[in-house]
């Protein structure tokens, strides 16, 4: 999202259009947004167990597996 912003941002400015302008500032507030509290530990987009895999899904992958029950 936050490149996504930078990226209308650019062609905004670069066209002179406006609404990309307008558009570009969004996405890049929604997406700072996002980020931080993404990184506040907070589950966003519903992925709060986004690393976590079941057992028996995928061994070979190395991730974590959670115990019996």
């Amino acid at each position: 999202m936050i490149i996504l912003g930078v990226v209308l941002l650019i062609v905004g400015f670069l066209t002179g259009i406006s609404i990309i302008w307008t558009l570009g500032i969004i996405a890049l507030v929604i997406g700072v947004i996002l980020a931080i509290v993404g990184a506040g530990g907070r589950a966003v987009g519903g992925r709060a167990h986004f690393n976590v895999q079941r057992e028996g899904c995928c061994p070979h992958a190395g991730g974590i597996t959670r115990g019996p029950g």
